[in-house]
């Protein structure tokens, strides 16, 4: 009596193992979403600590950047930018502001964030300091928030994270 051996995957099989590729592919492919959101949060938020560290900086040292007097210098927040700028004020005019744009889904959540900080010559205080306002940052496409605190003398107190 012979034996017929069967060779290959029935088609049950094959549904089975491609619906578990599939889900395991799924999983994957959300934590690297996930993960460029985050590296993009920390990535905008390294770029701007920088520029505020270097706009008060500026007004400590008496930059004038060629003008006659030293200025207090600042930084002007919109949703998806922030400005950097020189005076007591922004002006949307003046051509030596520079913009800086937040990288792709990152933006500034300006309802409980300071609308602009403006460092004062020589200390390097905020000017109209306000404890309860914080500049809050987040990322559309994970959720993430990051805060940062500042004190009166300018100084970044503390960053606090929110995964959602």
């Amino acid at each position: 009596m012979m034996k017929f051996l069967k060779k290959g995957f029935t088609i049950i099989e094959l549904i089975l193992v491609m619906a578990i590729i599939a889900i395991l592919s799924s999983f994957i492919f959300m934590d690297v979403f996930r993960s460029k959101g985050n590296v993009a949060l920390i990535t905008t938020m390294d770029v701007l600590v920088t520029d505020l560290k270097k706009q008060q900086l500026k007004a400590m040292t008496g930059n004038t950047e060629g003008r006659i007097t030293n200025d207090a210098y600042g930084v002007y927040f919109e949703t998806n930018k922030y400005i950097l700028f020189h005076g007591l004020t922004y002006d949307s005019s003046d051509i030596s502001n520079f913009p800086v744009d937040l990288t792709d889904g990152d933006q500034f959540d300006l309802p409980n964030s300071l609308p602009q900080l403006i460092f004062t010559p020589v200390s390097g205080e905020i000017q109209s300091f306000d404890p309860d306002k914080n500049l809050v940052i987040k990322n559309t496409n994970t959720g993430s928030k990051k805060t940062i605190i500042f004190n009166k003398f300018g100084v970044i107190a503390n960053i606090l994270t929110n995964q959602p």
